[in-house]
């Protein structure tokens, strides 16, 4: 094939197609007319020489084959996208995006700081946030749908910058300083895989029978159990210091949450991204 008269946008507007279910949502996306959206996929199948969408009474639906060119495509795309952003002279009025994986209370208590330094640098900069559990951010970034993931007590391996960015400090949290820890009190703590688990998971070997009776995924649950004063709370101290709990005294010492940045290798992240890490570094 005589790639010189390729047409790139004919990529661009697959993956839209893709992306967005359907010839009709992305010619509203590209500001394209539709006519001109199902040409350019035609044309584009017959480069590749077959079908990569199945013509339904209601939309379309992807092939195997275009589900397999669309994962191909992606990577094609962003490679290109990358190499243009990584060699153009840059300024501080760049636009682009970031996407950053990380929990709900990660975000809000840790990195919103950063964000906002970062975004008075570099105002015109996108940055999209995807709130989930460790566990999935791993496949988000492995697919490329995040470009930086933060994980606590977790890193990733093979195509990853993995480095340690902070340990926060964790405690025990109550309504008033009048409980203490023991074996009759009801405690609240992150589910497994989430926030500080690992953590009172240790700090229970030094009781028989201390363990949670409230798991949760965020710290707006575990306040309010703590606010109806239904139990003892466990999370970092960062995110107890600003609010009305008390911080429960005890005879032994918490281990803290290691916070981790997880990111594609140095040539495969954007300018903006490297900028962003060095905030952490």
């Amino acid at each position: 094939m005589n790639y010189v008269d390729f047409d790139l946008n004919l990529l661009k507007i697959f993956l839209s197609i893709y992306e967005n279910g359907g010839i009709v949502n992305a010619s509203k996306k590209l500001y394209i007319s539709q006519p001109a959206v199902t040409m350019s996929l035609k044309r584009l199948e017959n480069v590749v020489g077959s079908a990569l969408f199945l013509r339904l009474p209601k939309g379309i639906k992807p092939t195997e084959a275009g589900t397999k060119f669309y994962e191909y495509c992606k990577k094609a795309v962003k490679q290109i996208e990358l190499a243009l952003d990584n060699t153009k002279e840059q300024d501080y009025s760049v636009s682009s995006n970031i996407n950053i994986g990380a929990s709900h209370d990660l975000i809000n208590y840790f990195i919103m700081p950063k964000i906002v330094e970062f975004s008075k640098t570099y105002p015109n900069v996108c940055i999209n946030f995807i709130e989930t559990i460790p566990n999935h951010l791993s496949k988000y970034i492995e697919i490329g749908d995040i470009d930086i993931a933060f994980l606590e007590d977790k890193k990733l391996q093979n195509n990853f910058e993995c480095f340690e960015v902070t340990k926060l400090e964790n405690c025990f949290f109550a309504k008033n300083d009048a409980k203490i820890i023991n074996s009759n009190i009801q405690y609240a703590t992150y589910k497994q895989n989430c926030g500080n688990f690992n953590s009172f998971e240790n700090y229970c070997k030094n009781y028989e029978q201390i363990k949670s009776k409230y798991r949760v995924s965020n710290f707006d649950t575990m306040s309010k159990l703590v606010e109806n004063d239904l139990c003892i709370g466990y999370a970092p101290k960062i995110y107890v210091e600003d609010t009305k709990f008390s911080i429960v005294k005890n005879k032994y010492k918490t281990e803290p949450t290691t916070i981790n940045m997880c990111y594609l290798k140095e040539q495969d992240i954007s300018f903006v991204c490297k900028e962003f890490i060095k905030m952490f570094k």
